[in-house]
């Protein structure tokens, strides 16, 4: 079974990342759509998704409100240090802190923070690392 070009369009805007960057190009450059009936069709597929939501956002909202959503809050202020591993440095971090921890596979975060403040250097290679470095990059491209 074959879709035709203009389905292909509308199914294609419909998706999240194609909308109308990918949509329009495919049929414009792909089915040789004229611009015109191509920019309609990717804007009904782009508006399609928009109108089931508006319809069954009752039922969507209800289904949504299953899944609990916590913010979990330390007594004491460590955003100072890095809790991802992005980095050589962020994986040498979590191998010098299970390494103190020892053979324990249990542990919590109060044993974490112990062996922090029993042993400052561990955290002092973290600190060369820039932190939210992409965001403040796009923060001074926008100042220009």
């Amino acid at each position: 079974m074959e879709i035709s070009p203009e389905l292909t369009t509308i199914l294609t805007a419909m998706t999240p990342i194609g909308e109308l960057r990918v949509a329009l190009p495919i049929a414009l450059l792909s089915y040789k759509i004229s611009i015109v009936p191509a920019y309609i069709l990717s804007v009904i597929g782009n508006m399609i998704p928009v109108f089931l939501l508006l319809i069954f956002w009752k039922y969507f909202a209800k289904f949504l409100m299953i899944f609990k959503i916590f913010n979990f809050e330390h007594s004491e202020n460590i955003s100072h240090l890095r809790w991802t591993i992005d980095y050589e440095e962020d994986l040498e971090f979590v191998r010098r802190i299970l390494e103190k921890l020892g053979s324990s596979d249990l542990f919590s975060m109060a044993d974490v923070i112990k062996v922090l403040r029993e042993n400052p250097e561990i955290a002092k290679k973290q600190k060369k690392v820039i932190r939210n470095e992409g965001y403040q990059k796009s923060i001074d491209e926008e100042k220009k």
